[in-house]
């Protein structure tokens, strides 16, 4: 009798086992399965993702094609060819991108100056190229050819922007530059904040006419951006205050991760402003909010440029975007009196 109650102890405790293994394997398989899934659309944004940039460097490397359709031997008779060639060229405002129609690279072609002198502007940080579009028109009227470039992951969504760099930035910037070079026998460039900064890098590497930057970002007011790198594992996004018709040219929201990429351009910048020589005007308010005073004098204490091809012009205001408002006849003055000016 004990043997039989023992054997049928055994036999309850074996039917639990197996319910229990079956339990386990059933929770496993339905973890796979979810893994699984989410491993699928993981995937599936990656391959999506692989082939925008694959599509992207494809055309960025056939610069061979790009210079034989811009070539001055062969230049375009006409504004709509040399206009299809500049789409051709800027292809990050390809269709895929929810680009806002303000936000969109811009180039106005001046066919009835004899002069044929370019001016590639550079938006600030979180900006697009329509905050540097007056200026542009204004320089245009003036007998420029005028280009405004948008910087990788600007005049789209948060994560857009979030996953850009600085070297992404710069490498807009350079090739804007070699479509300009093309349509234009002398280059300016102009950049605002960040825009300044990536202009001065440019003048690193490039040799062009002169160079105006408008509150260079080179030295921030605001103290916590030294230890960004740190704050990005707490802190996803800093809030702007915008109006509605401002939203329209920023965003609201700028990333962590993409300020601390601001921060990694201003350090390389700052070793080597002395390889910079063009002629240069740094135009700098008197309170800005976001950017030092002493910005604009470090770049003219550090640029390499002599002393007598450099300057600083203070502007009275308390704004760091001086392009509008009651200060951009000042400003648009002070720039086109700099492009104008003999170097």
């Amino acid at each position: 009798m004990k043997k039989e109650g023992l054997f049928k102890k055994k036999k309850g405790i074996s039917v639990f086992s197996i319910s229990l293994i079956l339990f386990i394997l059933m929770l496993f398989l339905l973890v796979f399965v979810l893994f699984g899934c989410a491993k699928e659309i993981k995937n599936s944004e990656n391959i999506q993702n692989i082939e925008l940039n694959q599509e992207y460097v494809l055309l960025k490397d056939s610069k061979q094609n790009i210079d034989t359709i811009l070539a001055k031997e062969s230049m375009p008779q006409t504004l709509e060819e040399l206009v299809n060639a500049f789409k051709t060229y800027m292809i990050f405002d390809k269709e895929y991108y929810n680009i806002k129609e303000k936000s969109k690279n811009f180039l106005l072609i001046n066919q009835t100056s004899p002069s044929k002198k370019g001016v590639l502007l550079i938006h600030g940080l979180g900006a697009s190229p329509n905050e540097m579009r007056e200026l542009g028109n204004f320089l245009y009227e003036n007998g420029f050819t005028v280009l405004g470039v948008r910087l990788n992951g600007h005049g789209d969504g948060f994560e857009y922007l979030e996953s850009s760099n600085w070297q992404n930035w710069y490498q807009d910037v350079e090739y804007s530059y070699t479509v300009l070079e093309h349509l234009s026998d002398e280059i300016y460039v102009v950049g605002i904040s960040t825009g300044a900064t990536l202009g001065l890098m440019l003048a690193e590497n490039k040799e062009f006419k002169g160079l105006v930057t408008i509150a260079p970002a080179i030295i921030m007011k605001d103290w916590k951006l030294n230890f960004i790198s740190l704050i990005k594992y707490f802190v996803k996004s800093q809030k702007r205050t915008l109006s509605e018709e401002e939203k329209e040219t920023y965003n609201e929201f700028l990333p962590t991760k993409t300020l601390e990429q601001l921060m990694k351009l201003i350090k390389i910048d700052k070793t080597s402003l002395n390889k910079v020589n063009e002629p240069i005007l740094i135009i700098q308010a008197t309170n800005d909010p976001r950017v030092k005073k002493e910005s604009a004098e470090y770049v003219y204490e550090h640029i390499g440029t002599e002393k007598d091809k450099k300057q600083i012009t203070w502007i009275e205001s308390d704004k760091h975007v001086i392009l509008t408002g009651e200060t951009k006849d000042e400003v648009f003055r002070d720039v086109l009196g700099f492009l104008t000016t003999d170097n």
